[in-house]
This record gives C-alpha cells, sequence and structure tokens, in this order.
C-alpha cells in the first residue's frame, strides 16, 4: 500500500509538470484568458482582444507540489508489511538436507569397503 500511494504521489507530480509544460510554462500567475492586440482594418487602430485559454503558472505548480507532499506524506500512516525473517525462511527451507543419510549394512553378497581394499 506504501508504494502504491508513493508512486501515486510521483504520478501526480509528473503528469502536473508535463501539463504546465505543454501548456507554455509560464512562470507567472496562472491566467485564464490572453490578451492579444488586433488591427481595425478600417480605421487601422490596435486594440485588445481577450482569447479564453488556461495557461498555468507556478501556483499551479505549487499546489500540485503540495498536494504530492500530502500525498506522500500520508503513505507513512501505513505500515510496511510484516515478512518473516530470510534466517527463519532458510532455515525451514534447509532441514530436512540437515538430517544424516542413512546408512545401508553391507551384506555378503557385497563385500564391505575393507574387504575390497584388501583384495586389490
Amino acid at each position: 500500500m506504501r508504494s502504491f500511494i508513493r508512486l501515486l504521489a510521483l504520478t501526480v507530480i509528473l503528469s502536473t509538470a508535463l501539463f504546465w509544460a505543454t501548456q507554455g510554462a509560464h512562470t507567472g500567475w496562472t491566467q485564464r484568458y490572453v490578451t492579444r492586440t488586433e488591427l481595425d482594418p478600417v480605421t487601422g487602430i490596435e486594440y485588445p482582444v481577450k482569447d479564453m485559454r488556461f495557461v498555468p503558472g507556478v501556483d499551479f505548480l505549487g499546489l500540485a507540489a503540495l498536494v504530492t507532499v500530502i500525498i506522500f506524506g500520508s503513505s507513512f500512516l501505513f505500515r510496511a508489511r510484516k515478512r518473516p525473517p530470510k534466517e527463519i525462511i532458510l532455515a525451514a527451507e534447509t532441514e530436512p538436507s540437515m538430517a544424516e543419510p542413512e546408512t545401508i549394512p553391507a551384506t555378503e553378497d557385497q563385500p564391505s569397503e575393507d574387504n575390497q581394499t584388501k583384495s586389490i
């Protein structure tokens, strides 16, 4: 859960920064319209025209950073998943192999090691 929340915080800040950069990277305050000047064809007088366009500013980035800090900080409210220590897992896996191998007694058909070394 902690890693999901932290990944969410990273996604929020990266997507906001990308949106800010693609929409003009305005270093002032956020604007809801942009003013441009046009020339009247008849009189030749310039006059301002407001174009309704959203231009995110640095306050937009600041708010996104604040939201990211809050989301990231909330990840500390959750506990990490408790996992058993690796030594216990390894001991449980190696216990059957730590048993001593069974010895098979020599029969009359199979000569023992002592007999084999003497006959050679």
